[in-house]
């Protein structure tokens, strides 16, 4: 008899409550199905593992906050990657804004730091052309804790005059000249 038909035989005696070499086996069977029962559980834990532990081992090189390239570092205004410290003029009592600009081949990164602004509230910062059109670098909304926020303009750094911060109004909140680029 096959595989097949003994298994079959077995659930038909175990059904009729057959005693014998049939009982045996089904009593063979009853007996392994409980250690089979840890079974699933022990392989998903086994997997469950192995994939915090490549989580672990990914999170430095995916998330957290990244550190400043190594071309970031002070230089003359306009020069490629060099990171450029701008003061921020005309915040409101309570607010501090810090920032730097850096300038890339695709535009000019701002970098700002903000503190006191109203939580909820929407701001964008604007990189302001020659010609003095605004151009967007990113919006963020105000909070009770500090913001860190790195944005990007295609507008190049030796066109950009300076940065600014706007309510959603399109009042300004705060200002910062760029110094003029020497080429």
């Amino acid at each position: 008899m096959g595989l097949r038909g003994r298994v079959v035989a077995i659930g038909a005696d175990a059904a009729e409550g057959t005693t014998g070499a049939n009982a045996a086996a089904t009593a063979r069977v009853s007996a392994l199905r409980p250690r089979r029962r840890w079974l699933l559980p022990v392989v998903a834990a086994a997997c469950l593992a192995v994939g915090m532990g490549i989580g672990a081992l990914a999170l430095p090189l995916l998330g957290g906050p990244a550190a400043p390239a190594a071309e970031e570092q002070p230089g003359a205004p306009g020069l490629l990657g060099a990171l450029e410290a701008v003061d921020f003029a005309g915040e409101p009592a309570g607010v501090r804004v810090d920032g730097a600009v850096v300038a890339h081949t695709w535009g000019t990164e701002t970098i700002v730091e903000i503190d006191g602004l109203a939580e909820g509230a929407r701001y964008e910062v604007v990189v302001v052309d020659e010609a003095g059109i605004p151009h967007s670098s990113g919006s963020f909304t105000g909070s009770a804790v500090p913001i860190d926020c790195r944005m990007n303009t295609a507008t190049l750094r030796p066109d950009a005059t300076r940065v600014e911060i706007l309510d959603a109004a399109g009042g300004t909140v705060a200002t910062a000249a760029l110094p003029a680029v020497v080429t």
